[in-house]
């Protein structure tokens, strides 16, 4: 029995996760970015994450081309900024504060947890890219996630 893309969106919709805006530049300086919630760990030893990223997407090509790619996990005060990037929108990075990365990489000033990662491998899997990047600089600010859950936005609260 086949899954039905209406079901896999509910089931992957009930799926709490962290939102993050990835950014890279191409090969001609030209920057580009997107909202995923496709990120998670791979391996801590090399450390290493991954991101699923659609492959008909400037910032797919981008990120194949340059070999580079920077994931911003978002704070709760950052729904502005997830809705941005998720937008097809042709300057997605008017206005922000932006400097450039060790890597080449658009960095965002403002972000939870902000990784720079070089390209390791890229795998295909249906419509989509899945990038294994090494992490080769982390850092990380004070404040709490930005969460994704059922189509909507939301903050972390913990039951202890």
């Amino acid at each position: 029995m086949k899954v039905d893309v209406e079901t896999f969106k509910q089931a992957m919709g009930r799926l709490a996760t962290g939102v993050s805006v990835i950014t890279t530049k191409s090969n001609d300086k030209q920057n580009f970015g997107l909202t995923a919630s496709s990120v998670t760990s791979l391996t801590a030893e090399p450390p290493m994450l991954l991101v699923c990223v659609h492959k008909d997407t400037g910032t797919r090509d981008a990120i194949t081309e340059s070999g580079y790619f920077t994931v911003h996990v978002l704070g709760e005060d950052q729904e502005d900024l997830a809705i941005r990037f998720a937008k097809p929108n042709p300057d997605k990075f008017a206005g922000l504060h932006i400097k450039e990365g060790e890597f080449g990489t658009p960095l965002l000033t403002d972000y939870f947890v902000r990784v720079e990662c070089k390209v390791e491998q890229e795998a295909v899997g249906g419509t989509h890219s899945v990038f294994m990047g090494e992490m080769l600089k982390i850092d990380i600010q004070e404040k709490e996630p930005l969460l994704y859950f059922k189509g909507e936005f939301g903050e972390f609260v913990s039951t202890k």
